[in-house]
């Protein structure tokens, strides 16, 4: 696959509900679509599939075979006016660097959406909990293998619900969070 990289504004929310954008592959690297050898969203990116009026928030999808890099701001919002907020994929076959990320899909009148961290290997250091920290959207870790904390996660919204999955290499480390 090709390396790529994405920069400026990507907008695909409707009144009724927001749309899809899918960079580097599908869903959990599924699908028909090509993949990329390296996926990067530059810093100030911002990627929108917002429902705008009454609607459930879209899905962005950003996957890589190797290195998935996201440094923008992503949104999948519920609309004003109802809705539930939608889906939101930070994912590799490999590598995540996820410093500086915003991801909202919070519902004003719905539940919030997903945020969906799903690499084969996942440590939570400290750029990747601060994240998690502030993010506006309910957080599921899901590794094909393990996942290991070295940093505090410590969700700054109480509405804000962490999942953590893994496959055979467990969930470890020296770290906690007050909310799994």
């Amino acid at each position: 696959g090709a390396n790529v990289t994405v920069s400026g504004k990507l907008d695909v929310s409707g009144a009724n509900g927001g749309g899809s954008i899918k960079i580097g592959g599908d869903t959990h690297g599924g699908g028909t679509l090509a993949h990329a050898a390296t996926t990067t969203v530059v810093a100030g990116t911002v990627i929108n599939a917002n429902a705008t009026e009454n609607g459930n928030g879209g899905s962005v999808v950003i996957w890589s075979d190797y290195l998935t890099a996201v440094h923008g701001t992503i949104s999948a919002q519920g609309g004003a006016s109802g809705g539930n907020g939608g889906l939101i994929e930070t994912s590799s076959k490999g590598a995540l660097d996820l410093a500086g990320t915003k991801v909202d899909t919070s519902a004003a009148y719905g539940q919030f959406g997903n945020w969906l961290i799903d690499p084969t290997n996942l440590l939570v250091d400290t750029t990747l909990a601060a994240a998690i920290d502030v993010s506006l959207s309910d957080v599921v870790l899901q590794a094909d293998n393990n996942i290991t904390f070295t940093a505090d996660v410590a969700l700054v919204n109480p509405s804000i619900n962490l999942t953590a999955t893994s496959g055979a290499g467990g969930i470890t480390g020296d770290r906690k969070s007050t909310r799994l």
